[in-house]
């Protein structure tokens, strides 16, 4: 990010018993590291920690269900709503990157509202399920309702969608919303916010529109980053790129053709933005 000279504040949420070693890593300038603790609270972040204990294990006994770290990291998303100190958040995991620089107005409307990224022809059936499941969890009927994809990287919410969402999860489930999304069958957080915004919300606070900053390479056969990833990006501009576990490429394979965009591309170079002033306003959007 600021490799890239992008001045929107970033919100990292950390495995608890990880943040120290993240409190290590240089070029914090818009950095905020927060354990996950803070934003799952003490028990299900234990519950996270027992995952896959063995029952030997003294945990296992006097901890609640071990939860996934991969329904973990979806809480945490949703949870940081109630944290982050703007109207708006743009979630990023872990296999996207910055290639160019993003600013507020990357991810607003002209009318103010928060994009809401969706697309309709690029779905696989994995991608459709979620949809129908996220439909049902909120009790919306399924039959002449359009296929929708809300599964992009980055995902940009807003903050009062969210929580109003939370709070209705809780309402229709009698549960706590973390509960009910564990318990919920394939309930993903990406598609879970997809259809609350337009379906129950009524896009009154987002604009539905086809995400256009990101460079996919999802699948197998979508190319290989460590070769073409300069010609893709000279022909279309895109200002991120996700490079999905699916294609079975590891960091290191791409990494040196990263950095070798990084210094043709470049706004502000490490050595610069590691003493420049901070100028990021925290009025319009956050980074997650």
């Amino acid at each position: 990010m600021e490799r890239c000279g992008i001045e929107l504040p970033h919100l990292a949420i950390v495995d608890t018993e990880s943040v120290g070693k993240f409190r290590e890593i240089p070029f914090r300038r818009n950095l905020t590291i927060v354990p996950s603790r803070e934003v799952l609270g003490d028990a299900m972040d234990r519950r996270r920690r027992v995952w896959g204990i063995s029952r030997k294990d003294y945990r296992y006994w006097i901890t609640g269900k071990g939860v996934h770290g991969w329904a973990a990291q979806q809480l945490m998303k949703l949870a940081a709503a109630k944290i982050v100190g703007t109207e708006v958040m743009v979630c990023l995991d872990s296999d996207t990157f910055f290639v160019d620089r993003v600013t507020e107005a990357d991810f607003l409307s002209d009318d103010g509202r928060v994009h809401l990224y969706e697309t309709t022809n690029d779905l696989d059936v994995e991608m459709a399920e979620w949809y129908a499941h996220s439909l049902r969890f909120f009790g919306i009927k399924e039959a002449g309702v359009p296929l929708r994809r809300f599964t992009h990287s980055p995902v940009p919410m807003h903050c009062g969608v969210v929580r109003d969402m939370l709070a209705e999860i809780e309402r229709r489930h009698g549960m706590s919303w973390m509960e009910a999304m564990i318990r919920g069958d394939r309930i993903m957080e990406y598609t879970t916010y997809g259809v609350y915004a337009r379906h129950v919300d009524d896009c009154r606070r987002v604009c539905p529109v086809k995400p256009e900053l990101t460079l996919y390479y999802w699948w197998k056969g979508d190319g290989d980053p460590a070769m073409d990833l300069e010609k893709r990006l000279a022909s279309s501009g895109e200002k991120l790129v996700l490079v999905n576990s699916n294609t079975n490429r590891t960091v290191a394979e791409y990494a040196d053709r990263v950095r070798i965009f990084w210094d043709r591309k470049v706004c502000v170079h490490p050595e610069e933005a590691a003493t420049a002033a901070v100028t990021a306003s925290l009025e319009g959007i956050s980074q997650l």
